[in-house]
C-alpha cells in the first residue's frame, strides 16, 4: 500500500517541526500545508517534506481536501490526515497499514477509514472512540482528523471530501458520518498509538470529583457550538444515538464553562452565535469582530 501523509500547521513552533521531520522518517512524502497569514515559508532539509503557503488560515477541510486531491494525482492509496497537535509513535505508519490490510484480508472489503487511539502527551489519558475494548481493531462511527489513514480510491470515487464551509471544527465528525452514509466502513486500532493534545487540557475538582476542561477559546467556541448544529440537522436520521450523547456531552461542556475556563462571558456569547447561526445555515469563516 503507497502511502503519504497532510499535516496542517497554524503559527507552528520548534516541536511542530520536529514531529514533521520525526513523521518524514516513515513516510515517502509529507504535504504540509501552513495556513499561517503573513509569515515566510519554512523549508524543510529532508527531500521527501513539501510546504504549501496556503496564503492564511483556511481552517483544516480545505487544506485536507488539498492533500486528498495530491494523494490521488500522485497515485497514492492511502493519505494520513494531522493537524499539528499530534506525534506519531514507533512504527506508527507500519502498524495503522497492518490494520488497513488485516481487516481487508479478513473481512473481504477495504475500510474507508481507519483512526488510531489518542494519549494525551502529558496526562497519559486515553480517548477512546469506540463502544469495546479489545486488540487488533473495531468498528467506529466516527474519528477525530488527526492521524487517520484515508482510502483514498475509494473516499474519492465516491466524490466525497471535507466540508470547507465548516472551516474548523466537526469536519471530522461530518466527514465520518457522509462516509457511513455510505456504507463505507470505520474501524479504529488498538495497536496504533498517537500523542495528541486536545486544546489546553486542565483539571479540576467540583463535589468530590475531578472535572477536565479543554479552555478552547471564544472563537473556537462559536465553531463548535455552529458546526454542532449543522451536522445534527444534516445527519439526524442516520446518527440519533451519537447525536444525544454528544448533545448532552454540549451542556456538559457549557457547564465547565461557566464553572471553570476563563474569559466565560465572551465563550458563553459565542455559543449563543453559534446556536443561532448553525440553526440559519449561516456557515464559512468567523462572521464576527475578533
Amino acid at each position: 500500500m503507497k502511502v503519504m501523509a497532510v499535516v496542517v500547521t497554524y503559527e507552528p513552533d520548534a516541536n511542530v517541526y520536529e514531529n514533521i521531520k520525526l513523521l518524514s522518517q516513515q513516510l515517502p512524502f509529507v504535504l504540509v500545508v501552513d495556513n499561517t497569514p503573513n509569515q515566510q515559508t519554512v523549508s524543510f532539509t529532508e527531500k521527501q517534506i513539501e510546504v504549501v503557503d496556503n496564503g492564511g488560515n483556511k481552517g483544516i477541510a480545505q487544506p485536507l481536501n488539498l492533500g486528498l486531491e495530491k494523494a490521488l494525482a500522485l497515485g497514492y492509496d492511502g493519505l494520513f490526515t494531522f493537524d499539528q497537535d499530534s506525534r506519531v509513535t514507533e512504527n506508527y505508519i507500519q502498524q495503522m497499514v497492518h490494520t488497513f490490510e488485516a481487516y481487508e484480508k479478513e473481512m473481504g472489503v477495504a475500510p474507508a477509514l481507519v483512526s488510531p487511539t489518542y494519549q494525551h502527551p502529558d496526562e497519559g489519558m486515553t480517548y477512546d472512540l469506540s463502544q469495546t475494548k479489545q486488540t487488533g481493531y473495531t468498528a467506529i462511527e466516527t474519528a477525530m482528523t488527526s492521524g487517520n489513514l484515508l482510502n483514498v480510491p475509494l473516499i474519492t470515487s465516491k466524490g466525497i471530501r471535507f466540508r470547507e464551509d465548516y472551516f474548523i471544527d466537526c469536519v471530522d465528525h461530518e466527514f465520518c458520518f457522509h462516509l457511513k452514509k455510505e456504507n463505507l466502513v470505520l474501524i479504529q486500532s488498538f495497536d496504533s498509538l498517537l500523542l495528541h493534545t486536545l486544546g489546553e487540557v486542565t483539571s479540576h475538582r467540583f463535589l468530590g470529583k475531578t472535572m477536565v476542561t479543554t479552555n478552547h477559546n471564544a472563537i473556537r467556541r462559536y465553531f463548535i457550538t455552529r458546526n454542532r448544529i449543522a451536522m445534527y440537522k444534516a445527519y439526524w436520521k442516520g446518527q440519533k444515538r451519537w447525536i444525544r450523547t454528544d448533545w448532552i456531552n454540549s451542556w456538559v461542556e457549557f457547564i465547565k464553562i461557566v464553572l471553570f475556563e476563563k474569559n466565560k462571558l465572551k465563550k458563553i456569547q459565542n455559543v449563543c452565535r453559534g446556536i443561532k447561526d448553525g440553526l440559519f445555515n449561516k456557515m464559512g469563516p468567523y462572521p464576527y469582530d475578533k
